[in-house]
């Protein structure tokens, strides 16, 4: 008998952690490594980091000097983005509310890259394979996130094209994403879906061997797999 309760429909379920394989390490997500040679430093002795953006790091000047043709565009990109996020910090004192958004979104980031990557395998068709025919050097991901709460919540993943993304921006950065789809990297934007306005670009490094697990048929394309992703993330 319907007691005039709205009818929820039950979720799928899905076996998430064979779904979706934990990433092997990959050395720049936990640890300084060489933006030009990949070296990884030996124990006790940091690396250099790029005085502008802070982030690409370097084994030694030459390596710096060498990769600088490649990074300069890249560098102004990320130099750019830390300047809106300061800037949007900084009207956000001024109106009394807090600017967090940089900083949920880099927690979540983090939080769930399993998941993000199995996502980003999807949407780019890099289940094909990261060469040409797939999707890696003409597009980006981006995704749609709930900030209501501290918790943010994936509310959609959808791509625009390199032409979308770019319209109206520096013509240097295409460079920065041919080079970075070179490197097997993902860029990712993330938006606050309330406020588009509000975005957080991030930079993915693909994991070569899961992408090799679809290709030699051990992993298969899941038809419903935007559905996984959110029930991955979406857990409180």
């Amino acid at each position: 008998m319907n007691d005039g309760t709205p009818y929820t429909p039950p979720q799928p379920r899905f076996d998430l952690d064979a779904e979706i394989p934990k990433r092997r390490h990959i050395a720049s997500e936990t640890v300084d490594v060489c933006s030009y040679c990949r070296r990884t430093p030996e124990e006790g002795t940091p690396f250099l980091k790029c005085a502008r953006c802070l982030l690409s790091s370097y084994c030694s000047k030459q390596c710096q000097r060498d990769d600088w043709p490649e990074h300069k565009s890249l560098c102004t990109v990320r130099e750019a983005g830390a300047k809106a996020k300061e800037d949007q910090k900084l009207t956000g004192k001024k109106i009394g509310k807090p600017f967090i958004f940089p900083e949920l979104v880099d927690r979540w980031f983090r939080s769930n890259l399993d998941a993000i990557e199995y996502a980003v395998i999807h949407a780019l068709r890099l289940f094909l394979g990261l060469e040409e025919v797939s999707d890696l050097k003409t597009h980006i991901v981006v995704f749609s996130l709930d900030m209501k709460s501290n918790s943010p919540q994936a509310s959609d993943v959808y791509v625009f094209s390199n032409d979308e993304f770019l319209q109206g921006k520096d013509p240097s950065l295409l460079q920065a994403r041919t080079q970075a789809a070179e490197r097997g990297q993902a860029w990712l934007l993330f938006v606050d879906a309330d406020e588009p306005m509000t975005q957080v670009l991030h930079i993915l490094e693909i994991d070569e061997e899961k992408v090799a697990q679809y290709q030699s048929g051990k992993r298969v394309r899941h038809p419903r797999w935007l559905q996984v992703f959110e029930a991955a993330v979406n857990k409180n």
